[in-house]
């Protein structure tokens, strides 16, 4: 739960930079890459999450 919130809290402030007209360019970049690179690695991890269920449901199928 206190990860949840740091990961909110976290982005919060990202948005915040992102959407801040007079922070510098580069700044605003950052946050955006940033962005970015945390939304692919939550898909790219809900997409192993769900290959795995998958996987452990035709397990289980199987062995009945």
């Amino acid at each position: 739960m206190y990860r949840c919130m740091l990961s909110a809290l976290a982005l919060g402030t990202l948005d915040s930079i992102m959407s801040d007209d007079s922070a510098p360019a580069p700044a605003r970049v950052t946050a955006a890459r940033a962005v970015i690179e945390f939304a692919v690695k939550a898909i790219e991890i809900e997409d192993v999450l769900a290959r795995i269920e998958a996987l452990e449901s035709a397990t289980n199928e199987k062995e009945r």
